[in-house]
């Protein structure tokens, strides 16, 4: 049942208690008043007693605080309403039984309109005064979590209404046996009304139990029972009032008019037979539809699908499944499910099959779990099964979706083969490296002694052309070492990385601290433009990316200008995007891409220093904490933005 329904009931409910209690006020103002319309609705039938009008009050208010959200004081206002209404009713049983003397039934407006003399004055009927005190005791029910209570309760509502609604008719068809149950005062029409209007109100809290139920789901029968009930009510309700009323003024003698109405209710029966039938026939070709429909899908699912009941035969299957395991449909229906694993796997899956169909829930099982299958050939496969439980009209089956995985683990088998033939690659090519380095080294600082030695040894005979020379060797050399040294660097960077828990205001601190020489020398101004946030980064590579950007922006600054550098960040999408601003002299949009590549230049060296090493050391940084960089320039200074995501240890 959807929550839109069950808000419908619970509006129902509500608004049958609004019309009790509004009944109840008018009558209570009718016995002040004088009133006979307000207390009788029609003159000569019998009144609402001015107690009946309190309970009809207490009831509709109980129904309406029933309907709504609980809370605790709403509850207690409830209860109150519910058992001052269970006193006043079975105060009434009790005099009438002469146990008790004290008279209620003129308590509050003394009762002078007495229309059947045997009566006892203002009180209500006795079968008035059973059904306000059943439904009183059924209201207790309605609240409590007890499944068997909340059961008692529905029916006795049941029985209320059914007793109401015998009444209701007994008014209308004017049969005074129906109304009174043949006991010395009546129940009054209005009071009727109200207590059917109340017990089926409160019969739609707990919609689905009791009768109640039938006519509230959504099933074939629920739907037909809905339909059928009203009519056939209408119907006969109709057919009857009419055989009373020619009866009466004797319009057609008895046997005629017996056939007439007997016709009339084989042709209504009929019209109700061929109706439902008619909407049976459109049910199931809808029903026939969708299972058409779902034969379809299950026929084109890629995945293998099994389907068995509880007793491990396999009463179901799609195409797929017969082209992974290799055998014909007709050959597994009916089989044990067995019939699809490996033979060492037998005498556990029963046992196994039981504890899925004991706490029926949906499981899966990836590739981690290692389960095989077996094809018709015998070969045992690697699989992936997910398995859920599904009711039908034969019980409750599982249904599961196999996938053959045998090309993904080959293809995992390679990956892993991949992965470490390329780990013992990287290790070779670092130790490459650190060798390589260290050889090209040692023929460099060998040819920078020979130089220094040959200006030591020959300082008169070098000079001039020679002495130029010997100068540009020793210049290319030292830039050569330099080079090798950031080679270097460029490749063990992040070799010992440690993700810890950092404020990044703190690391700024220090690389200000370590740049302090430089700035001084520059008139530079760093500004923080935000306080920096405490995350998780790799300490010491964050620091040499924070100190590359700052020294960059300097070193790049524009003549008699002091630099200004601006250092912030804004947090977007659970990345934190900082951003490293300066007054410098920018970069053209077209090298925004290639500045980040090792050993790429944009300015002659006699311009600026350096070896173009140093932002390729940020991008390989940024990427090693998952995140980007990239500058932007609108020529009158850049911007270094690079984001680092929120990691974890």
């Amino acid at each position: 049942m959807s929550l839109t329904k069950k808000i419908k009931y619970k509006y129902i409910a509500f608004g049958a208690g609004n019309f009790a209690v509004i009944v109840g006020l008018l009558v209570i103002f009718g016995w002040y008043t004088g009133n006979w319309q307000l207390k009788s609705v029609v003159s000569g039938y019998t009144s609402m007693k001015f107690n009946t009008a309190l309970c009809i009050i207490f009831l509709g208010k109980s129904l309406i605080l029933n309907s709504v959200h609980f809370f605790r004081k709403l509850y207690v206002i409830s209860l109150a309403c519910t058992v001052l209404t269970m006193i006043i009713s079975f105060y009434t049983l009790l005099e009438m039984f002469n146990v008790v003397g004290f008279s209620i039934d003129n308590l509050f407006v003394p009762d002078r309109d007495i229309i059947n003399p045997g009566a006892s004055p203002g009180r209500m009927s006795a079968i008035t005064a059973t059904s306000i005190l059943v439904t009183g005791v059924a209201f207790l029910f309605i609240p409590v979590y007890n499944i068997r209570l909340q059961k008692i309760g529905q029916y006795m509502l049941h029985t209320v209404s059914v007793i109401t609604f015998v009444v209701i008719l007994g008014y209308l068809f004017n049969v005074e046996p129906l109304y009174s149950f043949n006991i010395s005062t009546p129940m009054a029409l209005h009071t009727a009304i109200c207590l059917h209007l109340v017990s089926s109100g409160a019969s739609l809290i707990n919609y689905k139990l009791g009768i109640t139920g039938l006519f509230t789901g959504d099933q074939i029968g629920n739907i037909l029972a809905r339909n059928l009930f009203f009519k056939i009510t209408i119907a006969m309700i109709v057919i009857s009032y009419l055989d009373i009323y020619v009866e009466k003024y004797r319009i057609l003698n008895t046997g005629v008019g017996s056939a007439i109405f007997s016709v009339a209710v084989m042709v209504l029966s009929f019209i109700f037979i061929w109706e439902t039938s008619k909407n049976v026939n459109n049910l199931q070709q809808k029903k026939d539809l969708i299972n058409d429909r779902l034969n379809l899908i299950f026929e084109a699912l890629p995945n293998a699908l099994v389907m068995g009941n509880s007793e491990g035969k396999i009463i179901l299957v799609n195409r797929e499944t017969e082209k992974m395991f290799g055998y014909k449909r007709e050959e597994l229906l009916g089989k044990e499910l067995e019939i699809l694993l490996p033979q060492r796997l037998h005498a556990a899956h029963p046992g196994k099959m039981r504890r899925f169909f004991v706490n029926p829930f949906s499981r899966y099982f990836g590739s981690n779990a290692n389960l095989y299958a077996r094809r018709k050939n015998g070969e045992e496969f690697p699989i992936e099964i997910g398995l859920t439980p599904l009711k039908t009209e034969d019980g409750l089956v599982g249904l599961a979706s196999v996938v053959d995985i045998t090309d993904r683990k080959t293809s995992e088998k390679i990956i892993q083969q991949q992965l470490r033939e390329l780990k013992i690659k990287n290790q070779e090519m670092e130790q490459f490296n650190y060798i390589a380095s260290h050889d090209l080294q040692e023929p460099l600082r060998t040819v920078a002694n020979y130089i220094t030695l040959l200006e030591e040894d020959y300082p008169n005979e070098i000079e001039g052309e020679i002495s130029e020379h010997l100068s540009a060797m020793k210049h290319a050399t030292t830039r050569m070492s330099r080079l090798i040294k950031n080679l270097l660097d460029y490749g063990l960077l992040g070799r010992n990385k440690s993700l810890n828990l950092t404020d990044v205001n703190h690391t700024l601190d220090d690389v200000k601290a370590d740049l302090n020489s430089l700035v001084k020398k520059t008139n530079s101004v760093i500004i923080t433009a935000t306080s920096l946030p405490t995350i998780f980064v790799y300490e010491t590579e964050l620091r040499q990316l924070l100190q590359n950007l700052i020294n960059n922006a300097i070193k790049f600054r524009k003549k008699d200008t002091a630099p200004v550098i601006y250092i912030g960040h804004d947090l977007k999408d659970n990345v934190y995007e900082f951003y490293v601003k300066d007054n410098g002299i920018g970069i053209e949009e077209k090298h925004a891409l290639t500045i980040f590549n090792i050993f790429q230049r944009l300015n002659r060296e006699e311009e600026y220093d350096g070896y173009g090493v140093g932002l390729a050391n940020c991008k390989k940084i940024v990427e090693m904490h998952g995140g980007k960089i990239w500058v932007e320039s609108n020529g009158d200074g850049s911007t270094f933005k690079f984001t680092i995501p929120i990691l974890k240890p």
